[in-house]
């Protein structure tokens, strides 16, 4: 009775460690899974990240464009008499970077 009662017992064991075993892997998998999922939601927080850092700087940069052209419109101490036409179309088409040109040429130079 003990080599039948040893064989089923070692059986049984080794089904429990097969078991076991499985179960292991199957914590490793879902380890696994998490740490690829932790590394794809730090991606998603990076992007977002960066996305408002941009969203930021274009909204600046929206408002310094209109403050220049606000600014250009009401100045009237310009030398010429089509300067102000000239900047305020250089403001318009120039976008951000005409408002950092005039804001450097005409704005700064004056105050």
């Amino acid at each position: 009775m003990d080599g039948v009662f040893g064989m089923a017992m070692s059986g049984v064991s080794h089904l429990f460690m097969q078991a076991a075993n499985q179960a292991g892997t199957a914590a490793a998998g879902e380890t696994a899974a998490l740490g690829i999922m932790g590394g794809a939601m730090l991606f998603l927080l990076l992007i977002l990240v960066f996305y408002l850092i941009f969203l930021l700087v274009a909204l600046v940069g929206f408002v310094l464009w209109i403050l220049m052209i606000i600014d250009c419109a009401r100045r009237d101490d310009f030398k010429g008499e089509n300067d102000k036409l000239l900047w305020i179309l250089i403001l318009i088409f120039g976008g951000i970077i005409g408002a950092v040109i005039y804001y450097f040429v005409v704005k700064k130079k004056k105050n």
